[in-house]
């Protein structure tokens, strides 16, 4: 029976204390537990009960833990208890609502690395059919089985690209995406973005646009691989869902400080558009704007999804504009680290600031981007949009006349070639303008027309800043580099000619390379002997005799057999060699490395592409001239003297796909003739590497591609 009771348990249980005093718990209470919690209180033991209790005397329902401790007589008698009731209401509610978090997170986990499981192991097989459809394709078959190789071929692709979105998706959902930190060049991930669509582009005759404004950092940092996915998949939409017109991609800059930069990307389409209906469905995984079953495009519905998060995780959102039939934007921001890379002006740039240039380009958005881009670099532009406004402009100016054209091919009326044509026959134009030919085609018979027509550079579409800047100064700086734009003052080339007859040992394993640096050293009476290798390096320091016959050693980093490095190590064990100065020449121009190399005992550090000022600098600084040693004398050395300056179009420069050809020769400071024969050196070396890189990537072996 209940003898006292505070006023705490009774407000818990809503009842006066007075009616609960006389209470005879152990006859009028129905719940078992507290039953046996009471009678083992009565035998003298603690006892606990926890759990959902209804006091008879109540009408509430409370989870409750009750501590029942028996008292005792002097005599050590049982004489009652004290029962301690404790509301645990809220503490069990926490508990049990964390216990089910806790189980809807693992049971989400479980779901994503099942999926992610999955789709490593549908895509192995994937990756089999892949390549092995692929091989096939390499052989003879006949129409009908070609036909049926080539649809399986599509339809595994198509598949593995589902495999990826759903991997990327489980990745989301298992907490394991992340956003990768790196310095990249944001146009190179546009270049890749207009390579990967090239394809579908030009089979639907649209025009494919970027427009980025001048205040854009040329570099920044971020993760280049996801912001190129999110790209890809916006524009490769804008693509699907496009039949005629254009897509274009802008890119503006929205807010700056020391630390971060926001960029704000616009995908715009002129396709089907959307309803408000479909939008609001848009960024719901597995959903698509149109879900019936006689949908005219495929997908998964995971893509945008993907996107979206991707582009919250970069600190950003996104949002779109669109109306049905009347194209679509989709806009969203992302913020970047500011990289310490700062894109400089090119003095062939600064030399050039107001001269006259001409942009003919019928689509708006190009002329707008061009007549922005080229502004920002301090030209004098005037914007027109045909053929015949051009031959006009041109005349009309022939006494203050412009120095390039920028034209595009694809015109209405008269496109480029015809409209270059009449430029070039017109009696009024007296001073014939440089030109670069806009196309969106690089087709050989195109660029074969633009050559005979003497077009002096080409670019092909979409244009991007470095592009344009790259052509224009390929345009107004000489095409060749004679022996003294090579070293940039006189008091070099003093001290090249003091150090005329010294002896180099090359490490290099690369033939190329070697030929490179044997041309332009040989060039000034230097005598060069290879070790294609660090342990030829080693030996042949250790056979130059003492003091040794080398008055330096030009040693690259990564070689087989030995590293650059470890044969640098050797050398320096023996005190004869001490003087003999170690300069490593490596593209490896990470932070860390020059330290590295100092710290085992080289004396200098230059960088590839080879730079011929920093590598003169390098062996002016450490050769000491030998008494007594007379110039070498070299067969057949490099002619000097001033080359003409020439154009893609008049120089018989081989073009390689990919590589600016043009441009290469005026960084390497060689003989035309030297770097003629590099060039297809090279081309024969790597003519096969872009089909194995394309059959690697084409079978799923991504890691042997990259």
């Amino acid at each position: 029976t209940i003898s006292m009771c505070n006023n705490a348990f009774a407000e818990l249980i809503g009842v006066n204390s007075q009616k609960i005093v006389g209470f005879n718990a152990l006859k009028q209470t129905k719940k078992q537990e507290v039953l046996d919690a009471i009678k083992k209180t009565m035998q003298g033991e603690q006892a606990i009960f926890e759990g959902e209790y209804q006091h008879p005397l109540s009408d509430n329902k409370l989870f409750v833990r009750n501590i029942y401790t028996p008292l005792f007589s002097e005599d050590n008698e049982f004489i009652g208890g004290i029962c301690i009731f404790e509301d645990a209401s809220e503490r069990i509610k926490s508990e049990k609502l964390a216990f089910e978090k806790e189980a809807a997170i693992a049971t989400s986990k479980s779901k994503s690395e099942f999926l992610a499981r999955m789709s490593h192991e549908i895509r192995t097989p994937m990756n089999a059919i892949i390549g092995l459809s692929h091989l096939c394709l390499q052989t003879k078959l006949d129409p009908k089985q070609k036909d049926y190789v080539e649809k399986t071929h599509r339809s595994a692709k198509s598949l593995l690209g589902i495999l990826n979105d759903i991997l990327d998706f489980s990745k989301i959902e298992a907490g394991k995406l992340s956003i990768d930190h790196v310095d990249f060049r944001l146009e190179k991930v546009m270049d890749d973005i207009a390579t990967l669509l090239d394809l579908k582009i030009h089979q639907k005759g649209l025009e494919f646009i970027f427009s980025v404004s001048p205040d854009v950092p040329t570099n920044i940092i971020g993760d280049p691989m996801r912001l190129g996915q999110v790209l890809t998949n916006l524009t490769d939409n804008a693509v699907k869902f496009t039949e005629e017109g254009e897509i274009a991609l802008f890119v503006s800059k929205i807010s700056q400080d020391e630390k971060e930069v926001n960029l704000r990307f616009i995908v715009k389409d002129t396709g089907i558009g959307m309803t408000e209906e479909q939008m609001a469905k848009l960024f719901t995984e597995f959903s698509q704007a149109d879900g019936s079953a006689t949908r005219k495009f495929g997908g998964t519905g995971l893509g945008l999804t993907i996107a979206k998060k991707i582009i919250n995780m970069m600190g950003g959102d996104i949002k779109i504009i669109s109306e049905s039939g009347k194209g679509s934007s989709f806009i969203f921001n992302a913020k970047f680290g500011i990289s310490k890379q700062k894109a400089a002006i090119s003095k062939e740039i600064q030399d050039l600031r107001n001269i006259k240039i001409l942009v003919c380009d019928d689509n708006e958005t190009v002329t707008m981007f061009l007549e922005k881009a080229l502004t920002s670099l301090a030209f004098n532009i005037t914007a027109i949009n045909s053929g015949q406004e051009a031959i006009d402009i041109l005349e009309e100016n022939k006494n203050d006349p412009f120095r390039l054209v920028i034209m595009d091919y694809m015109m209405p009326d008269m496109n480029g070639l015809d409209t270059i044509i009449k430029i070039k026959e017109s009696k009024e134009i007296s001073i014939q303008p440089k030109i670069i030919l806009l196309t969106a085609f690089g087709s050989d018979t195109i660029l074969e027309q633009a050559k005979e027509l003497g077009i002096d550079e080409y670019i092909l579409k979409p244009v991007t800043r470095s592009s344009l800047n790259d052509s224009i100064i390929n345009l107004f700086a000489k095409a060749a580099v004679s022996q003294e734009q090579i070293v940039k003052n006189d008091i070099l080339k003093e001290k090249i000619k003091k150090i005329s007859g010294s002896r180099i040992l090359l490490a290099e394993d690369n033939d190329i390379n070697q030929q490179i640096v044997i041309d332009l050293l040989e060039s000034e009476g230097m005598s060069i002997e290879i070790a294609n290798n660090g342990q030829e390096a080693v030996d042949m320091m250790n056979e130059s005799g003492h003091p040794s016959k080398y008055d330096i050693v030009l040693m690259d980093i990564q070689m087989p057999e030995m590293d650059g490095i470890t044969a640098t190590i050797n050398i320096r064990k023996k005190s004869e060699f001490d003087s003999v100065p170690i300069v490593a020449m490596t593209a490896d121009a990470m932070v860390g490395v020059a330290e590295k190399c100092y710290k085992v005992g080289m004396n200098d550090f230059v960088t590839k592409p080879i730079d011929p000022d920093e590598v003169f600098t390098a062996l002016t600084k450490w050769i000491k001239k030998k008494k007594g040693v007379t110039k070498v004398s070299i067969q057949n050395p490099a002619k000097k003297g001033i080359v003409q300056e020439k154009t893609f179009s008049q120089y018989d420069i081989p073009k390689i796909p990919g590589i600016d050809t043009h441009m290469a020769i005026k960084k390497l400071g060689i003989g035309i003739n030297s770097y003629i024969n590099i060039l297809k050196k090279f081309y024969n070396s790597n003519s096969s590497l872009a089909k194995k890189l394309r059959s690697n990537y084409n079978i799923g072996d991504k890691e042997t591609s990259i």
